[in-house]
């Protein structure tokens, strides 16, 4: 049932598909940045209703701006700064890998948990003061899916970018300078 065939490679896939993925959201935050190597703007655009972002390392001759197929390097790495905080998440997976992004609004009304509570105890953590007579928080909705491997997620809580970058060059080294 799970089999697939192309050309003489035949898959037999006998513990079936193994694909995984994870919503990651970045409340607070109006825009995202990372998942090299795109030809897109720096702050990553929401991709609703349209393709999402691919990492797999290829190499692309004649590419298209502003789209979100990949080019050359692949690294699972996104950031969200605002004027008061930095946080990050990496996904240690070298498979191929597609994400969604969705800008948009997190309303605090009506929700089925206290939001409002919520945002505020953890965005007072980072120092952002939030403004409870607001009804609408910003966020960034991100939605990973890969082809196959486990979930090896890194949540850096900043709380400046040089934090951020230090919290990563633990977990994955630093690229060594020439003699």
């Amino acid at each position: 049932m799970w089999e697939e065939s192309f050309k003489t490679h035949h898959d037999s896939k006998p513990n079936g598909p193994s694909s995984i993925g994870v919503d990651i959201n970045f409340l607070n935050f109006e825009n995202v940045y990372g998942i090299p190597e795109h030809a897109d703007a720096f702050s990553l655009r929401s991709t609703h209703d349209t393709d999402p972002y691919r990492l797999y390392n290829l190499d692309i001759f004649e590419y298209d701006i502003k789209n979100p197929m990949a080019l050359y390097g692949a690294v699972p790495y996104m950031l969200a700064h605002n004027e008061h905080a930095t946080v990050g998440f990496f996904w240690l997976n070298a498979a191929e890998a597609w994400i969604d992004v969705l800008n948009d609004k997190l309303n605090t009304q009506n929700n089925w948990f206290t939001a409002q509570n919520f945002i505020s105890t953890i965005t007072n953590f980072f120092g952002t003061k939030t403004n409870n007579e607001n009804s609408e928080v910003p966020q960034v909705t991100t939605h990973w899916m890969f082809e196959t491997g486990i979930f090896d997620g890194f949540f850096f809580m900043g709380p400046t970018p040089n934090d951020i970058f230090k919290q990563y060059t633990v977990i994955t080294g630093t690229t060594p300078l020439p003699p």
